[in-house]
C-alpha cells in the first residue's frame, strides 16, 4: 500500500544522465545541442530563459513527461530573478530542481524529492524519476565509474532483495566532466533494455497490460471526472491496438500467469505500486470486470454472487465447483483492498472512481458489476445505426447522443435504459457511445459492419475571453485531448499555418486561433499534419453552446465548454436567435433563470449570449420545446452538486494548507448528509448533516487528497479537494504572467524591463 505523505529527505541527482527522463531521441538530441547531457545541466535552460531553443526544449520535456506520467499533471518552468533554477514538478510524484551554483554558468547541482513511497517493490530500470530509496537494476549512470567524481548516491541490495541503503555525498560536477556521457552510450543502453524486455517475454506481459489499461482509462480525462473501468472483449482489443501490445501475451494469459497457481488465485503479486506509481492490481481488476461484462451479454441471467464467481473462474480457466475461487475466501481481505487501491490512485490524480461496495450478497461483486457500461450487443446495434443513418461525421458527443436518443426504439433494451439515465453516469454513457462512433468511423471493426481506413478526429470546443476594460469578447478554438491515446506531438494546419498543440490541463490543449462568424455558423475542419493516425481538428456545427466558468479558477472570468454545468454554477448560453423562444418558455416554466437581457455579439450577428443562467428546478417532464437537444442539455443530470469557494488556491491546483475552501452542497432537497474522507487512509475528517445551498467551513487537516460525498434522497454527489503543503510550492516564472507595455517599458508587478 502506498503512502502519500511527503518524505523529508532531499536527494541529489548530480551525474545522472538525461536518459533518466525517458525522453524521445529527438528531445534528447535537442538538449545535447544545448550542451545538456546530465540532469543538473538542465539549469542551462534557466540561464537563457528567453532563448527560443531553450523554450522549445522546456515545452518538449513538459509535453513528453505529461504523456508518460498521465494522468498526473507535470509542470516545467525556469526562474531567474534571484538565482537560475529549472524545475520539474509532477503532481503527487516528485519535485526536481536544477540550479546554477553561485554565478558560475559551468557549475550546477540538482535536488530532488519523491513524494510517493513504495514498499516491497523494486524497479527494473531507471527511465524516469522514482523513489531513490528503492533498489535498482542497471541504474548507475553510464561512465560514472570513469569520471573523477563519485555518484551522489549509490544503491546496494543483496541477492535476497533486502531494502537498499542510500549513501549521499556532497558533490559538485562541472559541465565538462558531465559531458563525458555520450549519446551513443545512452542509445546503446536503451537498445539493451529493449532486448532484455523482449527476452523476458510473457513473464512481464502482465505489467505491460497493467500500465496500458491504466493509461487507456485515464489519459485525456478531465480532472474531477468519474472513471469507469469498463472492460469487455472489444475494449481489450482496442487497448491492444491503441497501445501496440501485439508482442505481449494475450490479456487473460498474462493475468493467469500472474495470479493463478495451480487451482488457486494468489494476489500477493498484484499488490503495491509499479514504477509509474500505478497500482499493480489494475489488470486483475479488469479481468473481474470482464467476467461481469460477459454475464451482462445474457439479459436473462440474473447476476448473483455465486454465478458471478462461476463466470469469473471460467474467465481465468479455473475448474471449480462454484462460489469463490480458492485463495479468495473473503472479499474484505481479497479483492476489496485492491479496489480500494484503484480508488485511492484515481483520487490522487484528480479523478473519481465509480466502483462502490454493494449491499447484502452483492456487497463485493458490486465493484466489478458497477463498471460495465456498454455490452457487445449494444455496440453492434450502434454500429448498425451509424452505418444505416449516414450521419454527419463532424458531430460531437452531445449532438451524436441526442441523435441516438431519437432512434432509441431501434436499440437494445439495455441501451434504451442507459439513454434514459438521469444520474451522473449519463456523461460516461455519452462518452462510451461516442467512442464506439469514433472507432467505427476510423475503421476499428470487431463485428461484421465492415472496415474503413480513416484516422481519428480531434474535437474542439469554445474558449471565451472578455476584456474587462473594453468589454471586447473573443472566442477561440479549444481542442480536446483525445481520450485513450497519447501523442507526443500534434500539429494542426489552420489556413496554411502550422499550430503545435500544447497541453493546458488534463483533457484540454491550449486555446488557439480566434474564430469568426463563418466558423461558428458552419463549423470548421482543419487537417492534422502530425501524427498520421489523427485526421482533422473539428469545430462542430451547433445551434448552441453551454459555457461554464473555469473549474480550477472560477474567478478568472474565463468561460469554456468544459462539459456538464454543476448545479449552483452560473453559466453562459451562446445560441442562435431562433432558440430565444425556447429559452423564454423554459424561463416562464421556472426551469431556468438568468440576469439581464440576452446580449447580441458584434462578431457573430446571428448569435446572442444569455448570461448568468442557472437551472432552478428538477421537474422538467411535461415541458416541451422545439429544440429537444437544448431541453436535454439544460435538464439537470443530478439533484445534488458540490461547490467550492474561497480559500487560497495553489498554482499547481488545489488549495494551500490552512486555507482550504468553503463547501456548499447545491441541490433541490432541503438538506444532505456530508462526509469528507482523506483518500489513502480513509480517515473521516468531517461528517454532518447540512442545509443545501448554504456554505459551511470545513476543518481541513493535513495536506492530502480528500473526497467530499453528499447524500440526499438516495442521490450521491462527489467532489475531490486537494490540500497542498506550502513546501511544495515552486517559484513561478515571470513568463507565466502578462506584461503591461507603457512608453517603451514592460511592467509586471514590481518588475520593469526595457522593451526589446
Amino acid at each position: 500500500m502506498q503512502s502519500t505523505s511527503p518524505i523529508t529527505s532531499t536527494y541529489c541527482l548530480n551525474g545522472w544522465t538525461i536518459d533518466v527522463l525517458g525522453l524521445s531521441a529527438e528531445t534528447e538530441e535537442r538538449l545535447r545541442r544545448l550542451g545538456i547531457s546530465t540532469l543538473e545541466q538542465l539549469a542551462r535552460l534557466a540561464v537563457n530563459r528567453s532563448g527560443v531553443h531553450e523554450h522549445e526544449a522546456t515545452a518538449a520535456i513538459q509535453r513528453e513527461l505529461t504523456a508518460r506520467l498521465a494522468p498526473r499533471a507535470v509542470w516545467c518552468s525556469s526562474t531567474g530573478v534571484f538565482a537560475a533554477h529549472f524545475i520539474i514538478h509532477a503532481d503527487n510524484l516528485f519535485f526536481f530542481k536544477a540550479s546554477v551554483i553561485s554565478d558560475d554558468p559551468e557549475s550546477w547541482t540538482c535536488t530532488y524529492q519523491w513524494y510517493v513511497q513504495e514498499e516491497h517493490h523494486s524497479v527494473s530500470d531507471m527511465r524516469w524519476f522514482h523513489d531513490p530509496s528503492l533498489p535498482l537494476k542497471s541504474s548507475t549512470p553510464e561512465n560514472m565509474s570513469n569520471t573523477p567524481t563519485s555518484p551522489p548516491f549509490t544503491y546496494q541490495s543483496d541477492e535476497s532483495g533486502a531494502k537498499s541503503s542510500i549513501h549521499e555525498t556532497s558533490n559538485l560536477c562541472t559541465g565538462e566532466e558531465m559531458n563525458q556521457v555520450s549519446a551513443d552510450s545512452v542509445r546503446g543502453k536503451r537498445h539493451e533494455e529493449k532486448a532484455d524486455r523482449v527476452q523476458r517475454g510473457s513473464r512481464d506481459s502482465y505489467d505491460v497490460w497493467n500500465h496500458a489499461i491504466a493509461v487507456y482509462f485515464t489519459v485525456g480525462v478531465q480532472r474531477g471526472s468519474t472513471v469507469y473501468l469498463s472492460i469487455d472483449d472489444e475494449v481489450i482489443e482496442q487497448i491492444k491496438q491503441t497501445q501496440q501490445l501485439n508482442d505481449v501475451a494475450p490479456f487473460l494469459d498474462a493475468v493467469k500467469q500472474r495470479v493463478v497457481q495451480g487451482r488457486r488465485i494468489v494476489l500477493d503479486r498484484v499488490q503495491g505500486r509499479n514504477q509509474y506509481g500505478e497500482p499493480n492490481c489494475i489488470a486483475f481488476l479488469a479481468s473481474m470486470v470482464l467476467a461481469a461484462s460477459r454475464m451482462a451479454e445474457d439479459e436473462e441471467e440474473e447476476i448473483s454472487s455465486s454465478n458471478y464467481f462461476a463466470r469469473f473462474c471460467e474467465v481465468l480457466g479455473l475448474d471449480q465447483d462454484g462460489g469463490r475461487p480458492r485463495g479468495m475466501k473473503a472479499g474484505s481481505e481479497s479483492e476489496e483492498p485492491l479496489w480500494h487501491e484503484w480508488i485511492v490512485w484515481l483520487g490522487e490524480n484528480g479523478l473519481i472512481s465509480s466502483a462502490r461496495r454493494g449491499e447484502g450478497a452483492k456487497r463485493y461483486i458490486s465493484y466489478p458489476i458497477s463498471q460495465a457500461l456498454l455490452r457487445g450487443a449494444d455496440r453492434d446495434r450502434l454500429r448498425r445505426l451509424f452505418r444505416d443513418s449516414k450521419w454527419n461525421e463532424n458531430w460531437d458527443a452531445d449532438t451524436l447522443v441526442a441523435a441516438v436518443r431519437r432512434e432509441a426504439q431501434y436499440l437494445t433494451k439495455h441501451l434504451q435504459t442507459l439513454l434514459n439515465d438521469q444520474s451522473q453516469r449519463a456523461t460516461a454513457i455519452a462518452e462510451a457511445i461516442y467512442e464506439v462512433y469514433e472507432a467505427w468511423r476510423s475503421g476499428e471493426s470487431f463485428g461484421s459492419m465492415g472496415r474503413y481506413d480513416r484516422g481519428y478526429n480531434l474535437l474542439a470546443g469554445l474558449w471565451r475571453k472578455e476584456d474587462l476594460l473594453s468589454g471586447t469578447i473573443e472566442y477561440f478554438l479549444y481542442p480536446r485531448i483525445p481520450r485513450r491515446q497519447q501523442f507526443d506531438t500534434v500539429v494542426v494546419d489552420i489556413d496554411g499555418q502550422q499550430h503545435r498543440l500544447i497541453t493546458e490541463r488534463s483533457g484540454w490543449y491550449m486555446p488557439i486561433c480566434a474564430i469568426n462568424a463563418q466558423q461558428l455558423d458552419q463549423g470548421a475542419r482543419y487537417p492534422i499534419t502530425q501524427p498520421d493516425v489523427l485526421e482533422a481538428l473539428i469545430l462542430p456545427r451547433r445551434a448552441f453552446w453551454i459555457l461554464c466558468p473555469d473549474p480550477d479558477n472560477p474567478d478568472s472570468g474565463v468561460y469554456a465548454s468544459w462539459g456538464e454545468v454543476p448545479l449552483g454554477t452560473p453559466f453562459i448560453i451562446l445560441c442562435r436567435y431562433e432558440l430565444l423562444s425556447d429559452l423564454e418558455r423554459l424561463r416562464v416554466e421556472r426551469l431556468i433563470e438568468w440576469n439581464g437581457d440576452p446580449q447580441p455579439l458584434d462578431l457573430f450577428p446571428e448569435w446572442m449570449e444569455v448570461r448568468d443562467c442557472m437551472v432552478i428546478s428538477p421537474v422538467w417532464d411535461g415541458v416541451e420545446i422545439e429544440h429537444r437537444d437544448l431541453h436535454h442539455a439544460l435538464r439537470p443530470k443530478e439533484r445534488l452538486s458540490i461547490g467550492l469557494a474561497g480559500g487560497l488556491r495553489a498554482p499547481q491546483g488545489g488549495w494551500l494548507a490552512g486555507f482550504g475552501p468553503q463547501v456548499t452542497v447545491f441541490g433541490f432537497p432541503v438538506e444532505s448528509d456530508v462526509r469528507i474522507t482523506r483518500i489513502g487512509d480513509e480517515q473521516i475528517v468531517f461528517e454532518e448533516t447540512k442545509k443545501t445551498n448554504q456554505p459551511f467551513n470545513v476543518p481541513w487537516s493535513a495536506p492530502g487528497n480528500y473526497l467530499i460525498e453528499a447524500v440526499a434522497e438516495s442521490r450521491v454527489s462527489q467532489r475531490l479537494v486537494k490540500i497542498v503543503d506550502w513546501d511544495n510550492l515552486a517559484v513561478a516564472s515571470i513568463q507565466d504572467f502578462e506584461w503591461l507595455q507603457i512608453n517603451g517599458k514592460r511592467l509586471c508587478g514590481a518588475l520593469v524591463q526595457e522593451e526589446t
